[in-house]
């Protein structure tokens, strides 16, 4: 039997992975680069920190950059330095507050980026500690061993207190040898992934910004960005706390409150003007927060009453949750996918799924509306008006200058009435194609904007800019509104009621 003569243990009993290819393997866990300097910063807020300082400096000369995030935090121990820098260190934690989930953040997300690690902390009571791990370091000693871990020496305590601003305790986590930092050798290119991390930071962080936290990336301020436009006049149509039952993993059935933001973004005056803010499908859905901290962005959630449809480009949703939900919502480490099993996407459809049908009805009669006002009957309404001594319509009903229809008409068209306006009106799916009533010698026609006709014909004329169509289909449904106000009387009302629901029926169900 082979054993260790030391220990006299079995050798085959021995499981200790190979350093140097586990090592290569935590490299690329599906980290990129701003999710891993997040998971950093992730630490310093569990650490209490009020300020946070990420740095990126390239050195003189060199392709090479320093990645640092230092905070104003509580600071660490000589045994909690040691527990937190090691692969799953036992550091306690709280599921309902604390960020990091495995213990794997600090140690992972910074062999991600680069491969010399090095960690320099102190608490207020204690003097500044440093831990140094070298990844060719433990390659050399096909070992996972510390290069350095002890009291720090002068050039460390000067990075110390200028990373930190001189406060009496915090934590500067410095990542050199960055062969994992995915940033071109050029100064464009290091501005741009500047501001590209500002925004993230403001994203991800937007809840710890309004509460007070500030984060720094290279000296400058970092603002909220904010995917659900709250503070530029996104309609809140939902803001409410529910409760969703898991099973734990010892088979208890457990409750744990979330709580669900709805909105609909604000609308900045055109579909060109949307898109510049990012309005699209693969931007609208949830936003999901764990303990305050978003985790991914643009999640359909595996919802029935959601889907990547135009219909929902100006919906937004936040969902805010606990990491006591970590294991039913398929939270990894890295923190940056949401996919809940399936029992809470049945609750998730069960308690919000109304309110997003309601929502979606919203969004289609506010974008009919406002492709409406881009739709220009004049065409057809003068082309009627030329051809009104020859067209068999009804006599003129008396009317008075004080008549409410006709005087708001006016003022709003500022063009004096002819034979026939065009408006749009709501009726919903079920209703007429169209509703008509006359004021003196105008007829007016309202089409209904939730019928499918008039969205897969009207609307689409917009884009073909068709004007003979639009003026073809004006002059129909003028001619079917000039004969109903002709023959119309209360004999034949229910005949002239029933001939226009079938009418519309048939043209909904061919169009559906």
């Amino acid at each position: 039997m082979v054993t260790d003569l030391k220990r006299g243990a079995d050798m085959r009993l021995d499981n200790t992975p190979d350093a140097r290819k586990l090592l290569d393997s935590l490299r690329y866990l599906g980290y990129d680069n701003l999710s891993a300097i997040c998971d950093l910063i992730d630490n310093s807020l569990d650490a209490d920190a009020e300020h946070i300082w990420v740095s990126i400096v390239r050195a003189q000369d060199s392709a090479d950059f320093t990645i640092q995030v230092a905070d104003d935090g509580v600071g660490m121990n000589e045994n909690v330095l040691d527990r937190a820098s090691r692969l799953g260190g036992q550091v306690p934690r709280n599921p309902a507050t604390d960020l990091g989930r495995f213990g794997m953040g600090l140690v992972t997300a910074s062999l991600s980026l680069g491969r010399r690690l090095t960690i320099m902390t102190k608490t207020v009571l204690g003097s500044t500690l440093v831990n140094i791990t070298d990844i060719d370091h433990m390659v050399e000693e096909n070992r996972f061993v510390k290069q350095y871990f002890g009291p720090a020496r002068a050039d460390e305590e000067e990075i110390f207190n200028e990373a930190t601003n001189d406060s009496t305790s915090g934590t500067v986590v410095q990542i050199t040898k960055t062969d994992g930092f995915k940033v071109r050798y050029s100064g464009a290119s290091e501005k741009a992934f500047e501001k590209t991390l500002a925004n993230h930071i403001g994203r991800v962080y937007r809840s710890f910004i309004r509460a007070g936290r500030s984060f720094y990336v290279n000296g400058a301020e970092v603002p909220v960005n904010d995917p659900l436009f709250l503070e530029d006049g996104a309609e809140v149509h939902t803001n409410e706390a529910f409760e969703l039952k898991y099973t734990d993993a010892m088979g208890n059935e457990l409750r744990e409150p979330v709580h669900v933001r709805l909105v609909i973004l604000p609308d900045f005056g055109s579909a060109q003007e949307n898109r510049k803010k990012g309005y699209n499908v693969q931007h609208s859905g949830f936003y999901v927060l764990r303990n305050n901290r978003e985790i991914a962005g643009g999640q359909l959630l595996g919802l029935d009453t959601l889907s990547r449809h135009p219909d929902f480009i100006r919906f937004r949703g936040e969902l805010f949750i606990t990491g006591h939900l970590d294991d039913v919502m398929g939270i990894e480490f890295t923190k940056r996918d949401v996919k809940p099993v399936q029992s809470i996407r049945n609750q998730l459809d069960d308690l919000v799924g109304p309110s997003i049908k309601s929502i979606r009805k919203q969004l289609k009669k506010k974008i009919i509306l406002s492709e409406t006002e881009r739709l220009d009957h004049s065409s057809a309404e003068k082309l009627i008006d030329s051809k009104s001594g020859l067209l068999i319509k009804p006599s003129a009903r008396n009317t008075t200058k004080e008549d409410p229809e006709v005087s708001s008409v006016s003022e709003n068209n500022e063009t004096r009435l002819g034979v026939v306006k065009f408006r749009v009106a709501n009726f919903g799916k079920g209703g007429p194609i169209y509703a008509a009533e006359q004021h003196g010698k105008t007829i007016f026609i309202d089409w209904n904007g939730d019928h499918p006709f008039y969205e897969r014909f009207l609307l689409s004329s917009l884009t073909s800019e068709d004007r003979e169509a639009l003026n073809a289909v004006d002059a129909l449904v003028f001619s079917m509104a000039a004969a109903e106000l002709k023959v119309f009387d209360e004999d034949n009302q229910e005949f002239i009621e029933t001939w226009k629901a079938i009418f519309s029926a048939n043209l909904r169900t061919l169009l559906s």
